[in-house]
């Protein structure tokens, strides 16, 4: 899906080619790989943006981007657009590495000029050698070209973290244009004095790959809208607002799921919009700005989408006059009214993994579903287009008049959460129960109601559609079943556990009898010698019922360990982190109300 203004790309921050003397480990094999060969490794990768970041080198950086538009004219088989930032990977005075990245209209002669201004005394492609200048100053030399210094692997071999400590690392991290480290373990802990320092570089990720197969193992999500090099630094200065680590993101940010959003709006002949050329305004499905004038038009546009998506039932009475004069037709310049006879308004947008369109004229709205093919195909028509797009709308007026109610933002809260529908169904249910007789008239309203309630259909069923293709029926099938046999085990364990608790506490209620000095007085020897035997017999049965106990207490626990190890445990502990995994990306696009039947496993008695 096209996504309109900024979105997330996926960023390689360090990478090799053969201009690396140590491209390969040694396979002369991947040392003779061809550019196009290099190129189709990252394209296999869905790679967005590269960095080339050979050591010390921009010899490949021509090379790669004259190659790109050779594929791109002859229609490669796997190629797919790719951004090339040159860079290079530069060893620093002490032995540290730096990448430098530059914008991708930049050439592998920005390097050379690099190099020589940080006087690099080393072979070309090779890690022999170093500036003579220190690690501040080749951050400003890069810097002063339009360049982002980026101190490489910080956390491992020749990194800015493991090489300097004490005063030289602070004196390094005081060097102007720092915006961002690259990190490999982001569990890393951070130097004290970087810590002190507050600095708090955003932190990136890069492959740093030395083989075709490790490109894309390492990127960053980078939020831009044209890539180049003003765009990423704007985004590594946003932070967490702006860059994504791989570890830290598994899935793709780009992906909306089965979010519901606007996608575009479009003004046809309206009183001051629109004419002749129609007026279109594409959205992102995250937060846009419209930025303007005092009337420029901007409380206009919420106005237009109010008016097709049918949301003025929650306006205030003194905004709903205004509204109502906005929805006039004009009778010429200076008159009330935004509209004319020949008014359109046209606003698309996704929910339910479905591309809606809804086209407002003369008070009519029409619904158009667009189908596998491409096609738009009209839908019946409704009149809940406001119950089954529920969009808020919030003018600057309106929230200025939500300040003088302080319940409004209660009003608003109860309507997150759907209140309105509780409590309606609520007042059914207490009006079914005082008269049932009115059930009948209900449910031919509702039979008069048919084609609403048709739509309202297509749209669970295509909520239903989406959960079950997407492949998630099968997990949600096993999760529960496993989650059964599992209760079934556990109720049969505790049932055993019940009775070695019982006769435990019977145990601690059994007091021993004993022969009393009644018995001893008044009873002959022989009757005296029975009664002492049958006693004596009685403590030898409480020994074996405390026998019996012991057993099944050791019976229990040895069972409890077995079924720990069983192969069935095993396969549970996996269905379940699948399940939990699938539970948070769900939560993630909103649907997290949608595994609650699972949620609830009822287990059948033995």
């Amino acid at each position: 899906m096209e996504i309109n203004g900024a979105k997330w790309w996926k960023f390689d921050f360090h990478t090799h080619t053969p201009a690396s003397f140590d491209y390969g480990k040694g396979n002369q094999l991947l040392q003779n790989l061809t550019p196009r060969e290099w190129l189709l490794s990252v394209m296999r990768h869905e790679i967005d943006c590269v960095a080339v970041t050979d050591h010390n080198s921009g010899a490949w950086i021509d090379i790669l981007k004259n190659e790109i538009k050779i594929m791109k004219e002859e229609s490669v088989e796997g190629f797919r657009p790719l951004i090339i930032f040159p860079g290079v990977e530069i060893t620093v005075h002490g032995g540290i590495h730096v990448l430098a990245i530059f914008d991708p209209e930049e050439t592998s002669e920005t390097i050379v000029e690099l190099l020589g201004a940080c006087d690099y005394e080393g072979t070309r492609g090779n890690s022999d050698g170093c500036t003579r200048k220190s690690f501040s100053e080749v951050v400003e030399e890069i810097t002063k070209r339009r360049g982002i210094a980026i101190p490489a692997h910080v956390d491992e071999a020749s990194g800015l973290f493991v090489v300097h400590e004490g005063n030289t690392l602070r004196s390094s991290l005081q060097a102007e244009g720092l915006l961002a480290i690259q990190v490999c373990n982001k569990d890393y802990t951070k130097p004290q004095i970087y810590v002190e320092s507050k600095l708090n570089l955003t932190e990136v990720a890069g492959s740093d790959s030395h083989h075709p197969d490790q490109l894309g193992q390492c990127y960053t999500w980078v939020k831009m809208e044209k890539p180049d090099i003003n765009a990423l630094k704007l985004a590594l200065h946003d932070g967490e607002d702006g860059v994504i680590r791989f570890d830290c993101c598994p899935q793709n940010p780009n992906d909306v799921g089965n979010r519901f959003f606007i996608k575009n709006i479009e003004i046809r002949d309206a009183a001051i919009a629109g004419r002749g050329t129609p007026l279109q305004i594409p959205f992102s499905p995250w937060l846009n700005t419209i930025i303007g004038g005092r009337g420029s038009g901007k409380s206009s546009v919420l106005e237009f989408l109010r008016l097709v998506l049918d949301q003025k039932d929650n306006l205030p009475d003194k905004l709903k006059q205004e509204f109502d004069k906005f929805a006039q037709i004009s009778e010429g310049r200076g008159k009330q009214g935004m509209l004319t006879n020949n008014t359109v308004i046209r606003v698309e947008l996704r929910k339910d993994g479905r591309d809606i369109a809804l086209t407002w004229k003369n008070g009519v709205i029409k619904e158009e579903h667009k189908n596998a093919d491409g096609e738009w195909e009209e839908q019946e028509s409704s009149n809940i287009v406001g119950k089954r797009f529920p969009v808020r709308l919030f003018s600057q007026k309106q929230l200025f008049e939500l300040t003088h109610d302080p319940k409004s933002i209660l009003h608003i809260v109860d309507g997150k959460f759907n209140k309105s529908k509780w409590e309606e169904t609520w007042d059914e249910l207490v009006k079914k129960w005082i008269d049932s007789r009115r059930k009948e008239r209900e449910i031919s309203q509702k039979l008069k109601n048919k084609s609403n309630i048709k739509l309202e259909l297509q749209d669970t069923n295509a909520k239903i559609k989406i959960f079950e293709e997407s492949g998630h029926k099968e997990l949600l099938s096993k999760y529960r079943d496993v989650q059964t046999i599992h209760n079934e085990i556990d109720e049969k364990i505790n049932k055993l556990k019940a009775i070695r608790d019982s006769l435990s506490d019977l145990l601690g209620t059994i007091e021993l009898p004993v022969v009393s000095d009644v018995l001893l007085n008044g009873l002959d020897e022989a009757s005296l010698t029975m009664i002492r035997n049958k006693l004596n017999e009685f403590v030898q049965i409480k020994s074996k019922l405390e026998s019996i106990n012991s057993e099944i207490t050791i019976y229990v626990e040895a069972f409890e360990k077995e079924i720990e190890q069983l192969p069935f445990n095993i396969e549970r502990e996996k269905t379940i982190k699948k399940y939990e995994e699938l539970v948070q990306r769900l939560q993630a696009a909103g649907e997290q109300n949608q595994l609650s039947p699972y949620n609830c496993v009822k287990t059948a008695s033995l």
